[in-house]
């Protein structure tokens, strides 16, 4: 019996063994419900013949789904997302069905699990600096500041040190204590890791260290913890190796996706609950961006988005329109998917496109713009919700001016 699992549910095969192909057109169809929240870990196994002594041909579908009805199907199509369940057909009698599904649930329910967080649906916020977590005092101010302001996830920077080639997490404690004060306000947090060179070809092994030293952190919490997964804010547009002599765009480009890649290979292997996202440029969606990977020719964000979980567009403009508007390739992309995009607003002082962030205008026009943001994301499923950038640009605006009474809350 051969399983295979990927994002959108598994298929079992089974060669040489006796219920004829699934045809839902078909009489004789059963279905047997699955709750939904039954997930399996990403992998594909092999166990041959293990049901032969009773059944000797098979070929089943099985579609584990969650709750979105408007999703896509686990053939990949544009349709509704059928609901969770096993749906085979037989030509032997009902006993031998309900023998070949009570063995068939015992071995699901045998296999270990190891769910995978959702994304946190709503507001997010970037945080860049360590001292914005690195005191008790610092901790309590930026959760006080989340709930007040209806913040309900944070992508926390984490800072390494090296010792023998060894990366260290800098400040571990103090980042578990603020995943842990977070949580209990239900605001989830991830990983946060950007540099331009992080994804480029030389940096891949040094990167790939990193990455499982975090995933090694977030073995030490509770399993209260409200740690959620890594995302990447990796600009290589911004290194001078991106057209300097010797390189090419597309290399720099490819190294990027080829980087993504292995990620998400250590993450299945090694901490198949943690997601990957990354932040993205809203232009990457353009045609002169479109390249050859893997087999595929496709738009850049489209080998991103397919590479992630979900990801996080740099569209910042200041109105809601102009923001919806530079994320429609990519909200297109994602609702084919079945995944999720977040547009993001800037707040901190650009000295050459002041134009595109919300420093120097008054609080109230920032507040005005993320509900409307926020009402979006509530009408399409593709839209998970909205990230401000960032923390330290957030709290110099607040100090100048105080958000509209519809943004805040206070702590309870």
């Amino acid at each position: 019996m051969i399983v295979l699992w990927d994002m959108r549910g598994f298929y079992i095969k089974g060669a040489g063994l006796g219920f004829e192909p699934t045809d839902t057109a078909r009489s004789g169809v059963d279905f047997l419900p699955l709750k939904a929240s039954s997930k399996l870990p990403l992998t594909t196994f092999t166990k041959p013949g293990i049901f032969q002594p009773v059944i000797h041909r098979m070929e089943t579908k099985i579609f584990l789904h969650g709750d979105d009805p408007g999703c896509c199907s686990a053939e990949g199509g544009g349709g509704r997302r059928p609901s969770a369940g096993i749906q085979l057909r037989s030509g032997s009698g009902a006993g031998t069905r309900n023998l070949f599904i009570i063995s068939l649930l015992a071995m699901i329910l045998a296999m270990p699990t190891s769910p995978k967080a959702e994304p946190a649906k709503g507001l997010g916020m970037w945080v860049w600096s360590n001292s914005s977590y690195s005191t008790p005092e610092a901790r309590q101010q930026l959760v006080h500041f989340c709930v007040k302001h209806r913040i309900r996830h944070l992508d926390v920077q984490m800072k390494m040190s090296r010792e023998s080639d060894k990366p260290i997490l800098q400040d571990a404690e103090a980042l578990k204590d603020l995943i842990l004060l977070a949580g209990r306000y239900n605001i989830t947090t991830a990983a946060l890791r950007g540099h331009p060179k992080m994804f480029f070809s030389k940096k891949h092994e040094r990167t790939l260290r990193e990455l499982r030293a975090i995933i090694a952190f977030s073995d030490t919490l509770p399993g209260e913890a409200q740690f959620k997964g890594i995302k990447y804010d990796v600009e290589p547009y911004c290194a001078k190796d991106w057209k300097a002599e010797g390189t090419t765009l597309e290399g720099a480009m490819r190294d990027y996706l080829t980087f993504l890649l292995k990620a998400r290979s250590v993450l299945r292997k090694e901490a198949p609950r943690l997601w990957l996202a990354a932040d993205i440029p809203f232009w990457w969606d353009k045609d002169e961006f479109a390249l050859e990977f893997e087999g595929k020719r496709k738009r850049y964000n489209e080998h991103v988005q397919d590479l992630t979980d979900f990801v996080v567009i740099m569209s910042y403009r200041r109105s809601a329109r102009e923001v919806l508007n530079a994320v429609e390739g990519e909200r297109k992309y994602a609702k084919r998917i079945c995944k999720l995009i977040y547009p993001s607003l800037e707040t901190i002082k650009l000295e050459q496109d002041p134009h595109i962030s919300f420093w120097g205008l008054p609080s109230e026009e920032l507040w005005k713009v993320v509900p409307q943001l926020m009402e979006a994301a509530e009408g399409d499923p593709a839209i998970g919700g909205v990230m401000l950038h960032c923390y330290r640009g957030l709290v110099e605006k607040f100090s100048k001016g105080t958000p509209n009474k519809q943004a805040s809350s206070t702590l309870e």
